[in-house]
């Protein structure tokens, strides 16, 4: 799980990048205006009393996954993709993110993350990394993750016993694909092959 965790941002990370060089319609964005006049009043959760202080009376996952359901039809979220969210914590701040799955596939790169004020239960921010696209194949013409496997021992030199092998979709060429995920758990070595033709699309190193 911890090892899925850093591949997600690690992928993250590169499809932001690419994002960058090629801007698309949906770039990352701060509340608009119109949107932040939407978000209502956030209350204490009730039930709450003067014995409970170490509980926090805000709740940043409820009021992102309402803020969200508000606004799904202005962030043109499609009914086959379902957002799961993800409450990270810093010392400065308070964030939900949300992971977009087709199919319970993961859809790197394009998810949504609101931060909120833990001491007023306000949203502070969103950064909405969403792409509407259409519904993506994932079960014809594909290759057996099997022959993935094989072909990153090749390349990693490790045996095929020290290989695991997820899916997941990946933008290239600013459109999405179905993808397979290897992590080696050698030397915590990942690689991202198409699934439909098993051409390399990226590799990662354990930094030393």
């Amino acid at each position: 799980m911890i090892g899925m965790l850093i591949l997600m941002n690690e992928l993250d990370r590169v499809v932001q990048t690419e994002q960058r060089k090629a801007p698309t319609k949906t770039s990352s964005v701060k509340t608009s205006a119109k949107l932040a006049l939407a978000i209502p009043q956030a209350r204490p959760l009730a039930g709450l009393t003067t014995e409970h202080k170490t509980v926090d009376p805000f709740s940043p996952m409820q009021i992102a996954e309402q803020y969200l359901q508000a606004h799904r039809e202005d962030f043109n979220i499609q009914s086959y993709h379902e957002l799961r969210p993800e409450l990270r914590r810093t010392p400065l701040s308070t964030h939900v993110h949300f992971s977009v799955y087709q199919d319970n596939v993961w859809i790197s790169g394009v998810g949504l993350t609101i931060e909120v004020d833990p001491s007023n239960g306000q949203i502070t921010s969103v950064d909405n990394r969403y792409r509407p696209f259409a519904k993506i194949e994932l079960h014809q013409n594909l290759l057996p993750p099997q022959e993935v496997i094989q072909e990153a021992a090749l390349l990693l030199g490790h045996s095929p016993a020290n290989l695991s092998v997820g899916s997941t979709i990946i933008f290239t060429a600013n459109e999405p694909e179905p993808a397979y995920i290897v992590h080696s758990r050698q030397d915590s070595s990942q690689m991202v092959f198409s699934a439909s033709s098993g051409q390399l699309l990226s590799r990662s190193v354990p930094r030393n």
